[in-house]
């Protein structure tokens, strides 16, 4: 969240707040919009009081099923027994490069003997 400001702040709210509404409220929320319609429609009752009687049912609901905890509430990796899940991909063509070989110069290699002639060019 470095740099990002007030807007990277509730973005990673959201993040995390979005498959939770997806999972508890989403579902309540519709059976109590279905359940209002029905009253509008069948009973005749007034949208508002409707809404308000089963709105609070509805959050009733989601709070049940967010207190309700299955398991002992700490995360713990799986760890398979089977084969590793592989992505399977192409492999890179290999080139092989023909080695270079070095000629050697000089033919005797290593020091040169100092002579009497190569004395002279030097002095």
């Amino acid at each position: 969240m470095s740099g990002a400001g007030l807007g990277g702040l509730f973005g990673a709210f959201a993040r995390r707040l979005l498959p939770l509404v997806k999972k508890f409220v989403v579902p309540h929320a519709a059976a109590a919009l279905r359940s209002v319609a029905s009253d509008v429609i069948e009973s005749k009752q007034p949208f508002s009081q409707s809404l308000k009687s089963h709105g609070v049912n509805a959050l009733k609901g989601v709070g049940r099923d967010l207190l309700r905890q299955t398991g002992s509430g700490r995360r713990r990796t799986i760890k398979c027994a089977g084969k590793r899940s592989v992505k399977k991909t192409k492999k890179a063509k290999v080139v092989k490069r023909k080695k270079r070989i070095q000629k050697k110069r000089g033919g005797g290699g290593g020091r040169k003997k100092v002579t009497s002639d190569s004395l002279r060019y030097i002095f």
